[in-house]
């Protein structure tokens, strides 16, 4: 599977994905319900209803993401969110321009990512539109 940077899905998440797949596909989960056969999530491995580790860049907001070999907008854009609490010690406030969390297949038409802070939740719906590199 290939995995390039983008605004909303980095290398590093692209490569846990290939890893939860590989193990999805090794612990035998073929049963769970999956993307239509020939489908660009099919051949990416993505199952409907899974949790897959991503981070998200976020220094431009959240608006697109790749995920599973197709772009995603968000129903409803995020600023940047700016600071927020380190998920290992929710006392300690961190920037990097990125958020930790999981993205989940909803169906083939909707996809969601939940924050590991639990506090921010976005959908996101498929697009055929070439995101807008962040200045």
């Amino acid at each position: 599977m290939a995995v390039r940077e983008s605004r909303g899905l980095s290398l590093a998440a692209g490569a846990s994905l290939l890893a939860a797949v590989t193990l999805a596909a090794a612990a035998g989960c073929a049963q769970q319900e999956g993307p239509p056969p020939g489908s660009a999530l099919e051949s990416a491995g993505v199952d409907t209803g899974r949790d897959y580790a991503v981070t998200l860049s976020t220094h431009c907001g959240i608006d697109v993401t790749e995920f599973g070999g197709r772009w995603w907008k968000a129903e409803r854009p995020v600023g940047d969110p700016g600071a927020r609490p380190d998920p290992s010690d929710p006392s300690v406030m961190r920037y990097d321009g990125e958020i930790s969390g999981k993205m989940r297949l909803l169906s083939t038409e909707k996809l969601q990512f939940t924050a590991d802070t639990g506090d921010l939740v976005v959908r996101f719906d498929p697009t055929a539109e070439s995101p807008e590199i962040c200045k």
